[in-house]
């Protein structure tokens, strides 16, 4: 017996040095080559790793360096990724328990080239990988609650982020790219500030959760964020829930001071003839009363636009019932933005030789069933006034449009139109009370 329990010992011990020095040994060579050659294989991309360090115990350390992920074929950048460097340090313990301590994370000089070419084609859409075959849905089943988690020294400094976009001529560049998180515990408060510089001018951010485990669960958690710039400002303070009923409570609101250097600034210029339309508010106020969520008002507010709302949405034994009232004056979106690109015909696109012409939008309608149980689970009582829209190049006069859903029976009363000196009335139902259209 003491033979054996000094051979259990000795294996021990040799398991726990293999697991100390087996990693950083096999760091640079056998887990390099094997995480390279998995992101090729998902990807279809070359991964490129300057340095890497991977260590088990008695935590879970990776460090790497010098991170360089091949950009897609045709895009006018190289690389689509690049990493200067990244340190993890994760509790092992923990886990055993699905409780998440992150000692350290630690992220530098992290950048990322989002393009468009011309042909419309993303580069951060990537092919499906050789082991993604058809008919290999990966399925994930829910698993235990998270047990816990607690962020210590969490950062990322001096990223960028670019997004090119040729077939618009939009460029939008992100510099200095901060962020800290601090979360002693899961119930605790969450903290995430930081900043940036977009487009040579910087925006704070600053985002609260009192308890980031009340929202995982569906508990009431108050979330507040705040992002701040010269050209926009966007501020919210809600408190969230799903338990035991959905849960809205408080503002939420984005001011702009000029459209029209706002949209300068986002690379989308309105053209020098186009006035700006100067600032624009809109703002939401929504209350819980038992299960009933209240919107209370929500408002869109510029130059020409002048839009109010409010309603309520409630779900009661799997039932949703919604009500909505929205009014407004005319509402000029022509007035905010760019006129929009020529489309070319289908004619001129062959002609171009770009293709087969467009199909009829009739095709795009699928000869499958639709189903349309959601409508069969849904009441609904919506009210549309407006004086008018101009949008997209064309004027609609007054308008009154009430849409009523009840029992799976949906009734859309078109009570005014003024279109084109005349006047268009009507109504539309669609009858959802079988299975299937």
């Amino acid at each position: 017996m003491k033979k054996l329990l000094i051979g259990l010992v000795a294996v021990l011990v040799l398991v726990v040095a293999a697991l100390f020095i087996a990693p950083p040994l096999l760091g640079n060579s056998l887990v390099k080559s094997r995480v390279i050659a998995a992101v090729k294989e998902s990807t279809g991309r070359d991964l490129q790793i300057g340095e890497l360090t991977f260590a088990v115990l008695p935590n879970i350390e990776l460090s790497l360096s010098d991170v360089r992920l091949a950009n897609a074929e045709g895009m006018p950048s190289p690389e689509m990724l690049r990493l200067g460097h990244l340190d993890l340090k994760l509790a092992l313990f923990p886990l055993v328990a699905r409780e998440i301590d992150v000692e350290r994370l630690v992220i530098k000089d992290l950048v990322a080239d989002l393009e468009v070419n011309q042909a419309g084609e993303a580069n951060w859409i990537f092919p499906a990988g050789r082991s993604n075959q058809p008919g290999e849905a990966k399925t994930a089943g829910a698993g235990a609650p998270l047990g816990g988690l607690r962020l210590g020294d969490v950062r990322l400094e001096n990223a960028r982020i670019a997004y090119r976009d040729l077939t618009r001529g939009q460029s939008i560049e992100a510099d200095e790219i901060h962020l800290a998180a601090q979360l002693p515990d899961i119930s605790a408060d969450l903290a995430l500030t930081g900043g940036l510089v977009l487009n040579g001018k910087p925006v704070d951010i600053d985002v609260n959760v009192d308890s980031p485990q009340a929202l995982m669960t569906g508990e009431p958690a108050k979330v507040a964020a705040a992002v701040s710039s010269e050209m926009i400002n966007l501020h919210s303070d809600l408190s969230l829930a799903q338990k035991p009923q959905p849960a809205v409570d408080g503002t939420a609101k984005v001011e702009i001071g000029s459209v029209g250097k706002l949209l300068a600034w986002l690379e989308q210029p309105l053209p020098a003839d186009q006035p700006d339309p100067g600032p624009v508010r809109l703002a939401a106020t929504f209350k819980t009363e038992g299960a009933k969520v209240l919107l209370q008002e929500a408002v869109i507010q510029g130059k020409a636009l002048d839009l109010k709302a409010e309603g309520s949405f409630e779900s009661v034994d799997g039932l949703n019932k919604v009500a909505l009232t929205v009014n407004s004056g005319v509402l000029d979106i022509d007035r905010y933005l760019p006129p929009p690109a020529a489309v070319p015909t289908p004619t001129s696109q062959a002609a171009e030789g770009g293709g087969a012409p467009r199909k009829s939008p009739i095709e795009a309608i699928p000869n499958e069933p639709i189903d349309l149980s959601a409508l069969r689970q849904t009441e609904a009582d919506v009210k549309i006034s407006m004086a008018g829209i101009k949008a997209a190049g064309y004027q609609v006069g007054s308008l009154a449009v009430t849409v009523q859903a009840s029992g799976g029976k949906l009734k859309l009363d078109l009570s005014q139109l003024a279109l084109y000196g005349g006047g268009v009335t009507g109504t539309l139902g669609l009858d959802a009370s079988g299975q299937t259209l």
